[in-house]
């Protein structure tokens, strides 16, 4: 099954964009009017369970979503392609550039999750277990990784994830 996606551009060379962990494809609508849509086609993805691929079954592995990755890129026929992915698809991005160098023309990550991962207490799985459905944990959770963008960011996240 692949992701959704929408596409801006029609550019020769393909960019696969991938978003953070609690968004979707629309994180990226403030900046896609101001891409070169002449050099490069985006595919803004919507990783299972998120945006339009809300639906779709979910592992939640890094080797399922890479593997939805590559299956998109193929579906659009791309040979080789550019992959940007921002947090915890950081460690996508990564896991593609290892698995598959032949096809990814350069990787990005921007404020990534380790691909090594991220080592958990059972508190701390606990607390990122509750943001699904506890609004004040959400809230405090992008208060942290979010520090100095406010309170006004924090709820527009939280709107933006609860309609998503």
């Amino acid at each position: 099954m692949n992701p959704g996606f929408t596409t801006h551009g029609r550019g020769p060379q393909g960019v696969l964009v991938l978003h953070d962990w609690m968004g979707d494809s629309r994180t990226y609508d403030a900046v896609r009017p101001w891409l070169d849509a002449a050099a490069f086609t985006y595919a803004f993805a919507d990783l299972r369970g998120y945006g339009a691929s809300r639906d779709l079954p979910v592992a939640g592995t890094v080797e399922q979503i890479a593997g939805d990755c590559l299956a998109l890129a193929d579906q659009l026929g791309w040979a080789r392609f550019h992959v940007l992915g921002h947090s915890m698809t950081g460690m996508v991005t990564e896991r593609l550039a290892a698995d598959a160098p032949h096809r990814v023309t350069s990787a990005v990550a921007v404020c990534p999750v380790s691909a090594a991962g991220n080592r958990l207490d059972a508190a701390a799985k606990a607390f990122f277990a509750s943001t699904v459905t506890d609004d004040a944990a959400f809230r405090r959770l992008i208060g942290f990784v979010s520090a100095g963008l406010g309170a006004g960011w924090a709820e527009a996240k939280l709107r933006a994830n609860r309609a998503r």
